[in-house]
């Protein structure tokens, strides 16, 4: 912080100690150009710190090119949720809570990417509506209810008896 204040006073120029006005007006360019070039002094920095720093702080985020992505997650209380994560082209639903992630149940791929394509048609859900419905009034825009997605076994001798290998 003291290399700030620093680059601020040599900026500045030399100061005029004298409380007496002087015949001599201070610049309005000069200042105008130590303005501009302190201003991109500091987006510069801010810059660097958010694309340097922010790479160390959140290296999860800032990573994107894994093989592992949430696709979607449904928080059940404060302190659980349900997560479906697709993993090297498997669908996994969890189960994550205090500290334990519990596999609940392996989801078909061809089934969650036509859920996904009927959830992206369908319009989005507008606020006026959430909000009538939580009033307990009727919403204007009826919307129909998604249809469940079925499990898969994840038990491969399971599969065999029902035919799905």
């Amino acid at each position: 912080m003291s290399w700030l204040c620093l680059m601020v006073f040599l900026l500045a120029g030399p100061g005029d100690a004298s409380p007496l006005p002087t015949a001599d007006l201070p610049s309005y360019g000069g200042m105008l150009l130590k303005t501009i070039l302190a201003l991109i002094i500091v987006i510069a920095l801010a810059w660097v710190l958010l694309r340097w720093g922010l790479a160390r702080l959140l290296p999860g985020r800032a990573r994107g090119a894994g093989e592992i992505h949430v696709v979607d997650r449904q928080p059940l209380d404060a302190r659980r949720q349900v997560v479906l994560v697709q993993a090297y082209g498997r669908y996994l639903l969890l189960g994550v809570g205090d500290g334990s992630v519990t596999l609940l149940a392996e989801l078909d791929s061809a089934a969650v990417a036509e859920a996904e394509r009927k959830r992206a048609a369908q319009p989005p859900r507008r606020f006026a509506d959430v909000l009538r419905t939580a009033l307990g009034k009727s919403p204007k825009h009826k919307q129909p209810a998604p249809e469940p997605i079925t499990p898969v076994e994840a038990d491969p001798v399971a599969r065999q008896e029902k035919g799905d290998a």
